[in-house]
């Protein structure tokens, strides 16, 4: 388990990474699961969530700052695209 440490962080990332740059394809459904994520790991960072309990769950250490820097690291590359993007269809 020791190998996989951090590994959720870079799935946040690149989940909210996708539900950002392709909300065109379905914005209600999108939002709402962007919003959830979102939720969730704000919600870690309260002194009232125990890490210690997911990590009873499922055997190995959370590490909950890696999913706030997914979170972070995830917007920051999804704004990039889609200012390109902007950038680019206006010629």
């Amino acid at each position: 388990m020791t190998n996989y440490v951090g590994l959720s962080g870079v799935l946040y990332g690149l989940v909210l990474f996708g539900l950002l740059v392709n909300l065109r394809q379905a914005p209600a459904l999108y939002t709402v699961l962007y919003l959830y994520f979102s939720y969730k790991v704000v919600a870690q960072q309260f002194p009232a969530y125990d890490p210690e309990a997911m990590r009873d769950f499922i055997g190995g250490r959370v590490i909950v700052d890696a999913h706030l820097y997914g979170l972070l690291s995830g917007n920051g590359c999804a704004m990039v695209t889609l200012l390109r993007r902007w950038k680019k269809s206006r010629g």
